[in-house]
């Protein structure tokens, strides 16, 4: 489970826990841009938060455009440094 952190009065986290249900927070969402540049820059903007903190959960629209940004640019920010995993890895 994902908490997609839009609203700071959340209680999923919590209900979660309660549940013993694995849950991680997002901590960043990609915008639904219709621009191949302006999604790249939230890439890099996600890839400087991972370096920040180690790991981040990162949400993205289902889109022509998200699709095509992450099939361009997937390889770069894994040369730069950035490993991609499966979500379980990063709930708890």
């Amino acid at each position: 489970l994902v908490d997609n952190a839009a609203s700071a009065r959340s209680i999923i986290l919590q209900e979660a826990s309660n549940l013993n249900v694995p849950v991680g927070r997002s901590s960043i969402f990609l915008d639904n841009s219709e621009s191949l540049g302006a999604m790249y820059e939230q890439m890099q903007e996600a890839a400087g938060l991972a370096d920040r903190y180690g790991s981040i959960i990162v949400i993205c629209p289902i889109n022509s455009v998200a699709a095509r940004a992450w099939t361009r640019y997937a390889k770069e920010l894994q040369k730069s440094g950035i490993t991609f995993v499966p979500l379980t890895d990063l709930v708890n």
